[in-house]
């Protein structure tokens, strides 16, 4: 993802497995300029179905054209974002292997 473009959003799908998730959680953080969304505050991790999961959150917030509210605002990783929204991407790591990526753009 490139942190200068514009109408970015990344949805993590994260196991909370501890090594993969500050894995992720530090190339987040590294890119500022990107609104996060970590899925697993506002739903608990779901397995098979997060990453399903993450990837529609993606599809409906680009259908309406804005990011979502933070869910985890304790984080301090989650952030406001304004203007339109045309890009999302979604990430997933496991709990002892796999990982995932999907961009979702409007078409």
């Amino acid at each position: 993802v490139d942190p200068k473009a514009e109408a970015q959003l990344v949805f993590s799908a994260a196991s909370g497995a501890h090594q993969a998730t500050e894995a992720e959680r530090a190339a987040l953080a590294s890119r500022p300029s990107l609104a996060v969304r970590a899925l697993a505050s506002a739903t608990g991790h779901l397995k098979e179905a997060q990453m399903p999961l993450a990837v529609a959150l993606a599809a409906m917030s680009i259908f309406e054209g804005k990011a979502p509210p933070p869910l985890d605002n304790e984080s301090g990783m989650e952030r406001e974002r304004a203007g339109a929204l045309t890009k999302a991407l979604v990430l997933t790591t496991g709990f002892h292997r796999s990982e995932g990526a999907a961009l979702v753009s409007k078409a």
